[in-house]
């Protein structure tokens, strides 16, 4: 391969060498482990200008990360990130080496998991009856009147917001309790109630799931929980790389 060649990037393993058969690489492209500084980048060879990628190269990227998950530890590189040339990227692993190598001997047996819960439009406006006596007419009258509907909209928010600090306070220290390393992140909708990522062994993945089921069974009533496991640890990588070159 020539060294000024752009490269697409996947993720970073343990050494090893070649192509890897198991998955599709994004654009449709062979995806390669190429050994550099002790280490090997998970990437594919750019032929010509990489075209606007769309969910299924999301998907096929992450897909990559998660076929490789099952044999070593992997540290994701965030999707739609290329690098100018071979030689660039060469130079960039190879100054970070050892702090790579510690952070695969870290993430070694591990992955992410995502808790998200979702509040329940009955549960809100039960809460809301019981609070303010005028709802109803309020949410009558917010039909044409807009600072009702300002005002309507401002109650919701007040009461979505003390159900996510009692989740945060509450739950979110029962679940991360048994877990290597936690997170909260942003709320990504309004109906969103919480965020959890957590990074986990196998048997750390069966305990937090059933501790989530015990959360889910106390609130029946308050939220709807979704759990997704097996993803690759893009919020516990500890070190900052600073990829140089196109993105």
């Amino acid at each position: 391969m020539k060294q000024n060649q752009e490269v697409y990037l996947y993720g970073i393993i343990p050494a090893q060498i070649g192509l890897v058969t198991d998955c599709e690489g994004v654009a449709h492209l062979k995806v390669y482990a190429i050994p550099v500084g002790g280490v090997s980048v998970l990437a594919s060879y750019l032929e010509n200008e990489l075209e606007d990628l769309n969910l299924e190269d999301a998907v096929k990227h992450v897909k990559v990360l998660e076929t490789l998950m099952k044999e070593s530890a992997v540290i994701p590189i965030k999707f739609g990130t290329a690098i100018d040339s071979l030689e660039s990227l060469k130079k960039l692993i190879v100054a970070k080496s050892d702090l790579l190598k510690k952070e695969l001997q870290r993430l070694k047996g591990k992955y992410e998991v995502g808790v998200k819960a979702y509040w329940k439009k009955e549960t809100v406006l039960a809460e809301l009856k019981q609070r303010f006596r005028d709802h109803g007419s309020l949410l009558a009258k917010a039909e044409s009147d807009p600072q009702a509907a300002l005002e309507l909209g401002q109650r919701v928010e007040a009461v979505v917001n003390e159900f996510r600090t009692k989740m945060e306070k509450t739950i979110h220290p029962y679940l991360s309790a048994i877990t290597e390393d936690n997170t909260t992140g942003e709320m990504m909708s309004a109906e969103m109630l919480y965020n959890g990522s957590f990074l986990v062994n196998a048997n750390q993945d069966e305990e937090l799931k059933k501790r989530v089921e015990k959360t889910a069974h106390k609130y029946p009533e308050l939220v709807e929980f979704h759990y997704t496991t097996w993803l690759p640890p893009y919020n516990f990588v500890k070190m900052n790389l600073s990829w140089r070159g196109k993105k």
